[in-house]
């Protein structure tokens, strides 16, 4: 089983005559967004469907390499914040994980990342450090009509050198 790296356009759910239709992050406007780490002339916001380095987002997932077609791609320390307001939206799901390409990086000063979900600012998610040689992890988020504002972040552990977090396949349903 474990989680699986194929982009989800629409899902209707069994047993029911509900169509659902899932809502990528990456082809939402946010509120505001801002990666606030990094190198001279890197990106100062996160990426829409690819790394932070600009190629595709590249997550260790049941330990194989796996590539998304649509994510996020952050540089610590980020944060990344949706309005939730009147949408309805019943869940948030996503793979977060430091991206692969940076595996060889492991073991330095950066290359680690902490993940949170806040959900009008009460923390809902928190990965604990992750690397580029760990397995991403699966977020499932539950959410109300009541929700206002759903925000991604990213943490630096120590430094932020190849700190390339990425929120691969995030949508809402």
């Amino acid at each position: 089983e474990g989680i699986s790296a194929n982009s989800r356009a629409a899902v209707s759910r069994e047993g029911t005559s509900e169509n659902v239709k899932n809502f990528y992050l990456s082809d939402m406007d946010w509120k505001s967004a801002v990666n606030s780490d990094g190198a001279a002339g890197e990106k100062e916001t996160p990426t829409k469907d690819l790394n932070h380095g600009q190629s595709k987002i590249k997550l260790l997932v049941n330990g194989t390499e796996k590539e998304f077609e649509k994510g996020i791609g952050t540089q610590t320390n980020s944060e990344i914040v949706y309005d939730l307001a009147g949408r309805g939206y019943a869940s948030f799901h996503a793979i977060a994980g430091v991206d692969h390409s940076q595996v060889g990086m492991v073991g330095g000063e950066g290359c680690d990342v902490i993940f949170k979900v806040l959900v009008d600012g009460e923390e809902k998610f928190n990965s604990g450090t992750l690397d580029a040689s760990m397995d991403a992890v699966e977020v499932n988020i539950p959410l109300t009509e009541e929700n206002r504002e759903l925000k991604l972040v990213t943490d630096k552990v120590v430094n932020p050198y190849n700190d390339w977090g990425n929120w691969a396949d995030a949508y809402l349903v």
